[in-house]
């Protein structure tokens, strides 16, 4: 988990996006709308099992991330699989869709989103999706990602969610 957990609580589930980014602001733990968090320059450790689940390259990777996106809520049953999780995962993708609408960054190596939860101190890894990189600009090769674009990209998130909605 993160050196400080302090980015998910008892009882929560969540849905995170790890990236490898260059980042030109200083990016604290903060929440960006009602349901999207970022924070950088902490490091996720990967519980033991899902390290021989992912693999070394893999794991090592996820744990190289330096830019978080986190859509996270309280759950009545954190040890359950279930359509919290889901909406949990959506919000997070939307979160993504709009860093990659709002940014021309370009990821080291392929994005990952996890999704679990948070019960008696440890935080737990239920379920693993790769995406697919952003491709690198042909000008300007692995721009940094700043604060402005990820505040922007919550609120892009969150206009997706609406249009969704609106169908």
């Amino acid at each position: 988990m993160p050196l400080k957990s302090a980015w998910i609580g008892d009882g929560e589930k969540y849905a995170l996006i790890a990236l490898a980014v260059r980042i030109e602001d200083t990016v604290p733990f903060q929440r960006m709308t009602p349901n999207h968090w970022a924070f950088a320059d902490d490091r996720f450790d990967m519980p033991p099992h899902w390290r021989e689940w992912l693999g070394t390259i893999r794991t090592e990777e996820v744990e190289e991330s330096n830019l978080f996106l986190l859509s996270k809520a309280a759950s009545q049953t954190p040890d359950v699989d279930d359509a919290e999780n889901a909406e949990l995962k959506r919000r997070a993708g939307h979160f993504y869709s709009g860093l990659m609408l709002a940014s021309p960054f370009a990821p080291a190596h392929s994005p990952v989103m996890l999704s679990g939860s948070r019960r008696d101190g440890e935080i737990g890894v239920r379920s693993q999706d790769n995406y697919e990189p952003a491709i690198p600009s042909m000008v300007r090769h692995y721009p940094p990602v700043t604060l402005a674009e990820l505040q922007l990209a919550a609120k892009l998130a969150e206009q997706i969610a609406a249009l969704e909605v609106a169908r």
